[in-house]
């Protein structure tokens, strides 16, 4: 996989991530995403970073369904620190 695709897996991640409506769930998902791209930047084996992004796409999916259910059921609390 190129490094210009995993940017935009990384992106797409992000954007997803940040379409949670509870504020706990959002910074979680962010902080693990930045991490574990963070992480996979040392790796040098072509074999493990293929698995690894992989496994990013299918978490992509899944934050994709879970983002859509929290925008479901949105509450309508006003939090100071947003």
């Amino acid at each position: 996989m190129s490094k210009s695709s995993a940017l935009s897996l990384y992106k797409a991640m992000l954007k997803e991530a940040n379409r949670f409506t509870d504020l706990n769930f959002r910074s979680y998902f962010v902080r693990r995403i930045r991490q574990e791209f963070q992480d996979g930047k040392t790796e040098l084996d072509a074999a493990v970073v293929e698995a690894k992004l992989a496994n990013a796409r299918i978490s992509l999916d899944m934050l994709r369904r879970q983002a859509s259910i929290s925008e479901l059921y949105q509450q309508n609390i006003n939090l100071p620190i947003k």
